[in-house]
């Protein structure tokens, strides 16, 4: 979960409501069923007050692990925000390949003097996936906290009876945590409020659960003889699993506590299967086969073009489905969709063309083009792409840290809307903007209002 500029307490608040119990696009029909066992949370408040403690003892009420970035205000002690500081909260801190904290990792202690950071784990020029494609190295307690949110679910995979107990695995991080001394904001050598209880040893974390007797259940689901792939299996009884059917129709549960269990299978354009039931069995495998009726559809397809021409690379998808395809060179496409109403949506790998939406009814094959459109603003100008070389810079900026900016003088004037720009603004998250609160994930934009956006 990661905060962004817009939405203020009020926002946030929803979001973690929603996420007790999410519903459908309408904030209709909510599924507690579905609430996530871990939140990983990469926001907080410059401020030290019950905000927020009613949807985080709503989660824990819930079963679910909240994991927070313990947020990027340091070296200074009394720098941990909330929702981290928060006692009932497992907050993160940062530290480097050479298990020295990040200068910026923000110290405790935290609320009626609660040590934090609670624990403390890698951040410093970590690798991660990044929205809209490719990876980067960056560093921020909210490269840290992903490492305690994924132990936990390693921790819980492995030991399936401490699933939802929220103390019991608070327990085993803690013990299993490498005590590290530092004494600059109090507490002790073994818990203190820069390392917290240690540096995260998720090899030692998930080799201290409790081991069980476990056994596995698998199977095939198929329709008209044919596997269905991308199928979700429930999995109902002792503990509530949630997978999904490899592209040949299989699906496996390989650590399952023994006892009984119903088995039910959903897959768009198909009617949902009647619950199997099944017992599982320590040190044996259950095999449930599942069988799904296909609804009444048809194919579309169609060639998608730009400027008369076939675009190819276009995602085409049909909007509230997880069914979406890619032109080819002679920018065709074709979807299989249910009888019914359906809007086709595209998406252009260039950011210079517009989403193209097409209402159509399906009652059998049928064929619809679509023409992309240039993306125009209010005042009319029109994006296109350039031509021009990339030209590399010769002065490096003296950046650091996860959320910094700063401005600087252009070396000739650029034109925006008429009204040439001689300065910029650029941060270490990768944004340049023509002011400073323009920047998302830069701390000097938070001075806009009193949240800080996640560190990214």
């Amino acid at each position: 979960m990661a905060a962004t500029s817009t939405g203020g307490e009020a926002g946030r608040i929803a979001a973690g409501q929603w996420m007790a119990a999410p519903t459908d696009l309408n904030g209709e029909n909510p599924r507690p069923d579905l609430a996530p066992d871990i939140i990983n949370n990469s926001w907080g408040y410059n401020r030290t007050d019950d905000w927020y403690k009613a949807v985080l003892d709503t989660w824990l009420a819930a079963g679910i692990f909240p994991v927070y970035s313990n947020m990027n205000q340091g070296p200074g002690c009394n720098t941990t925000q909330t929702p981290a500081w928060y006692s009932d909260s497992y907050s993160v801190g940062s530290f480097d390949v050479n298990n020295t904290i990040a200068p910026n990792s923000s110290r405790g202690p935290g609320q009626n003097g609660e040590i934090k950071p609670n624990i403390a784990a890698p951040g410093v020029n970590v690798r991660s996936a990044m929205p809209g494609g490719g990876y980067r190295s960056d560093s921020g307690t909210s490269m840290a906290a992903p490492h305690v949110a994924g132990t936990v679910a390693l921790i819980w995979s492995a030991a399936p009876a401490l699933r939802r107990d929220i103390a019991a695995t608070r327990a085993l991080l803690d013990g299993s945590a490498i005590d590290t001394p530092d004494d600059q904001c109090g507490g002790t050598p073994q818990d203190n409020n820069v390392y917290g209880e240690g540096r995260l040893d998720a090899y030692a974390a998930v080799k201290a659960a409790p081991a069980q007797p476990l056994g596995t259940l698998n199977g095939t689901v198929t329709a008209n003889g044919e596997p269905v792939p991308e199928a979700d299996v429930t999995i109902t009884g002792a503990h509530v699993r949630m997978v999904a059917t490899g592209s040949d129709g299989v699906y496996s549960v390989p650590r399952l506590a023994p006892g009984a269990y119903r088995i039910s299978v959903a897959r768009y354009g198909h009617e949902t299967s009647t619950p199997v039931s099944m017992n599982v069995v320590a040190g044996r495998t259950t095999t449930a086969d599942i069988a799904l009726t296909r609804l009444p559809h048809g194919v579309v397809s169609g060639t998608v073009t730009k400027d008369g021409a076939p675009a190819d690379g276009v995602t085409v998808t049909a909007s509230g489905t997880p069914l979406r395809t890619v032109t080819d060179a002679a920018g065709r496409y074709r979807l299989a969709l249910p009888h019914g109403s359906h809007r086709l949506e595209t998406t252009a790998p260039s950011r210079c063309v517009g989403t193209t939406e097409e209402q159509i009814t399906v009652a059998g094959d049928m064929t619809t083009n679509l023409t992309l459109r240039p993306k125009t603003d209010e005042f009319g100008y029109v994006c296109a792409e350039g031509t021009g070389s990339y030209v590399a810079g010769t002065e490096r900026l003296a950046l650091t840290g996860a959320n910094n900016a700063e401005q600087i003088t252009l070396p000739f004037p650029v034109p925006l809307y008429g009204t040439p720009l001689t300065e910029m603004w650029v941060s270490t998250s990768g944004y340049a903007g023509r002011s400073v609160d323009t920047l998302p994930g830069s701390d000097r934009a938070g001075r806009a209002g009193p949240a800080t956006d996640r560190d990214l």
